[in-house]
C-alpha cells in the first residue's frame, strides 16, 4: 500500500497515512535515535558534574553560584 496524503478544503496537505509496516519501521528508528544517544549523554553530563562537583570540593575549582550558571543558560 503506498503512502496516502489527506488534503483539506483549499488542498493544503492535512495528513499522510503510511503502512502499518512501514509505521513500525518509523517508530523503532526514531526511538533509537532519540532513545539511545539522549540517554548517553545524559549519563556523560551526570558524570561530568559529578567530576565538576568534586573538583570544586578539592579546592581545584572555583564553584560558580546558580544565578551566574543561569545567566550562562
Amino acid at each position: 500500500m503506498p503512502l496516502q496524503y489527506l488534503s483539506d478544503n483549499k488542498g493544503n496537505t492535512t495528513a499522510v497515512l503510511v503502512p502499518i509496516d512501514q509505521w513500525h519501521q518509523i517508530t523503532k528508528l526514531v526511538e533509537q535515535s532519540t532513545t539511545a544517544p539522549d540517554k548517553k549523554k545524559l549519563l556523560k553530563g551526570i558524570k561530568d558534574a559529578l567530576h565538576e562537583v568534586k573538583l570544586i570540593e578539592a579546592g581545584k575549582k572555583k564553584a560558580t553560584t546558580l544565578k551566574a550558571f543561569l545567566d550562562e543558560l
